[in-house]
């Protein structure tokens, strides 16, 4: 069947193939689904940890300020995300190396270097606003901020030398389960059908905060660290040929289910009718209090932020890991001992305390998080154009796999449309 299961998009995600070798394969149910169960986590994971506080926060304003007129977006944007962790699954799955260790093996170890710095900056950037994200919470109910980053930090440390890849990969995936608590809040405030009918066709792009929060939707959709994290976390995996349809399920799933918690949240705070301005954590629970209790809407914002922020930290911290790691040519792998991948560990540990440090300073939380939101935007330009050069570049996926045709056409015209409007919301305040 070759390429077809990519090139058809989400759909033929779900069509079983032998990854490339020309024969149909009709393994029964039973094998099927052990398949996928044993497949599934990368993607899952990595698009859980994509719905993280700051993206649940811009949900949150979106529904707040102007109900459900941005709802439509986050249908639109699973193929987009989806469209680009695939990339991921096969350079991963096909040449059994992270995008780091990639770029070195094709253009040396300068420009993987460089893909690193980048790279580790976002990462950086992100188990700050996560850690920030948490302490935001537990702020509500009087904990200090410097407590909980060390709370979050001595978990995060645990998780990791817990033992094998797979353990961290179930762990992480549990803490984002947790999200799905604001599918609850979601039918809770009893959104009116109506309403939310006729705003899924209500546009105003007259109205330039309106047009802010569309492009910071799209804008958060990918992050440099999501891409570089799949792909690390396949080769750590050991994912083979013929699991390459299963991860693209995994993946698919992810984008479905991590988009439709970015509309729960919305509908969550459109159906409360509160009309006030949110930018932090707190005030998503201050506007989720007169429908469902402030008791309640605390517990359930703690709980669901913080399990969003901690398989985010995650997997950023081992983002930053694996691609140290990668660019020096070191062992690198969950499944091995410290002694045996100290950089790994090292740049782990060193994620981790730089993330405590800052955000346990009392720096702004707010400003800092938009600060990191503009940086991701600028930064996921050229790595999307990169996995997307690497995938269709003759000589580095096999013929069959190979992006190209009118698919690597649509990936250039999507990605270049992501890239312009996550520049756009980022430069265009400087203009103002």
């Amino acid at each position: 069947m070759g390429d077809d299961a990519t090139r058809q998009g989400l759909t033929a995600a779900l069509t079983i193939h032998d990854g490339g070798q020309g024969s149909d394969l009709k393994p029964d149910k039973k094998k099927s689904c052990v398949g996928l169960l044993k497949a599934m986590g990368p993607g899952l994971m990595v698009c859980l940890a994509d719905t993280d506080g700051g993206c649940l926060v811009t949900a949150a304003q979106s529904g707040a300020q102007f109900g459900y007129s941005l709802l439509l977006i986050q249908a639109i944007l699973v193929p987009i995300l989806y469209f680009a962790q695939e990339l991921t699954v096969r350079l991963g799955i096909l040449k059994g190396m992270g995008l780091t260790e990639l770029m070195r093996d094709q253009f040396g170890p300068v420009t993987a270097w460089a893909a690193a710095a980048v790279l580790i900056v976002t990462c950086v950037g992100a188990i700050i606003s996560e850690m920030s994200s948490i302490a935001g919470v537990f702020l509500m109910f009087g904990v200090p901020r410097w407590a909980t980053c060390m709370g979050v930090s001595l978990v995060l440390l645990g998780v990791v030398v817990s033992g094998s890849y797979r353990k961290v990969e179930i762990i992480g995936v549990l803490f984002g389960a947790f999200e799905l608590l604001f599918l609850y809040t979601m039918f809770a405030t009893k959104p009116d059908a109506g309403e939310l009918w006729d705003g899924l066709w209500t546009f105003k792009f007259n109205d330039s905060d309106w047009v802010a929060l569309f492009a910071a939707n799209i804008g958060a959709v990918i992050m440099p660290w999501m891409l570089y994290y799949q792909q690390s976390a396949i080769c750590d995996k050991k994912m083979a040929v013929d699991e390459l349809t299963y991860e693209r399920v995994d993946t698919a799933f992810g984008a479905v289910l991590t988009q439709l918690i970015m509309a729960s949240m919305l509908i969550s705070i459109a159906a409360s009718r509160s009309g006030s301005k949110i930018e932090k954590v707190a005030d998503v629970s201050a506007a989720l209090a007169p429908s469902i209790g402030d008791m309640a809407a605390k517990v359930l914002v703690t709980i669901g932020v913080t399990g969003a922020s901690m398989v985010a930290a995650l997997v950023v911290s081992l983002c930053t890991s694996w691609t140290i790691a990668e660019a020096l040519g070191q062992p690198r792998s969950l499944n091995l001992p410290i002694r045996e991948a100290k950089w790994f560990y090292s740049a782990y540990l060193g994620t981790c305390a730089i993330g405590f440090a800052v955000t346990a300073s009392g720096v702004s939380i707010v400003q800092m998080n938009i600060v990191i939101e503009q940086i991701n935007a600028i930064f996921m330009v050229p790595v999307i154009f990169m996995l997307l050069f690497l995938s269709v570049k003759k000589g580095i996926l096999p013929e069959e796999h190979r992006v190209k045709g009118w698919y690597a056409w649509l990936l250039g015209v999507v990605f270049a449309s992501v890239s312009i409007i996550a520049v756009y919301c980022t430069v265009s305040p400087l203009w103002s």
